[in-house]
């Protein structure tokens, strides 16, 4: 059988689906997978020894030519796709304009019934273009999710207890971690500005990790977000590294060299719990279930009554102006707490290399 993995985007929400793609060849032997992904993140499955192959698409280049020449694009496109010969494509994005163009295939395409769609709050008519809709429980944390739909969409049952994922050699942490190096990673930014933990919190982390001998690296894919990393390193900048739009095979690299990471819901504290890397996740506004559990991942919730409201970019709370940090949900996760975790986390690691 060849499978076609649809998961364009994005870069955190891309490693959601490994252990979905490990369950297939795991209880499908003889299986290929492919997955189709959008060219900025085309090195990311190939982190998973189980795909088969990649096949990168330029989607936001291609979406802004004209309607004749996305037309004789999207024909070459298909007729290449066609050489392939897949048996069918699963849906895990559940993008209207994706599946509308997969449809070409001419190749049944499996997804979420359009209730679902309605619940996860995607384009229900996307559902149209599925050859086979499939039940699901939106409830699910995020891994278990994707791992239903790849069960459901091929027959095949999982177990709960089988949790692994096949990794490729660049993303395996060496057998004992040189903890010396006094490294850290706060990942400071995401997509969503109601996922951000507040800057004064991390000005103030920052800070108690130089004190107590801590060299910190800050990726940042942006103006915006480089500017918010000069701030927070800006009593102590020589303690500090900037990695300014670093490629993610070169962030992969820096990051197997920390002793541990700090972040919110975002693709690289998803990335560094994967390959077990003792990560203090920081949860607000998005539900922890987006989180990659390992046994080094270690998980802060807000402890306010409307989290997680899964409003990514606003707070609706009318008495916002009562806390004292933005977003609000995040008051009761401030640096204290947050550096208490990180504390906890690097002795559990020194203590797993004793």
């Amino acid at each position: 059988m060849k499978i076609l993995v649809v998961k364009p985007a994005a870069f955190g929400d891309i490693l959601h689906c490994f252990y979905a793609i490990s369950d297939i060849k795991r209880y499908l032997p003889g299986a290929q997978v492919f997955w189709y992904v959008d060219k900025s993140y085309q090195e990311v499955p190939c982190w998973n020894k189980d795909v088969d192959g990649v096949i990168s698409v330029p989607r936001k280049k291609i979406r802004k030519l004209n309607k004749l020449t996305l037309g004789l694009v999207e024909y070459f496109f298909i007729q290449r796709l066609k050489k392939y010969h897949f048996d069918v494509v699963v849906d895990f994005y559940f993008g209207y304009q994706d599946a509308k163009f997969l449809n070409k295939l001419g190749v049944p395409i499996v997804g979420p019934t359009d209730e679902i769609l309605k619940e996860l709050k995607e384009n229900p008519k996307t559902n149209s273009f599925y050859s086979q809709e499939i039940k699901v429980k939106p409830s699910l944390d995020v891994v278990p999710f994707y791992r239903e739909i790849a069960s459901k969409s091929l027959g095949y049952f999982f177990s709960e207890n089988e949790r692994n994922v096949s990794l490729n050699d660049e993303c395996v942490l060496p057998e004992n971690p040189n903890t010396g190096d006094r490294l850290l990673m706060f990942v400071h930014s995401t997509s969503g500005k109601a996922k951000n933990w507040p800057i004064e919190y991390w000005k103030k982390l920052y800070l108690k990790a130089v004190n107590n001998g801590y060299h910190v690296l800050l990726p940042c894919g942006s103006q915006e977000e480089e500017n918010k990393a000069k701030l927070i390193v800006s009593e102590k900048p020589n303690n500090a590294e900037l990695l300014v739009n670093v490629a993610l095979n070169d962030i992969l690299v820096r990051l197997k060299q920390v002793c541990a990471v700090v972040g919110g819901d975002t693709g690289f504290t998803h990335l560094s719990s994967l390959i077990g890397i003792p990560t203090v996740y920081v949860f607000g506004a998005t539900s922890s279930g987006a989180a990659i559990n390992s046994k080094n991942a270690f998980i802060l919730e807000s402890k306010m009554n409307c989290s997680p409201c899964m409003n990514r970019n606003n707070c609706l709370r009318k008495d916002i102006e009562q806390f004292s940090v933005f977003p609000p949900c995040y008051e009761s996760m401030n640096d204290i707490v947050v550096w208490e975790e990180l504390v906890k986390s690097l002795k559990g690691l020194e203590a797993s290399n004793k």
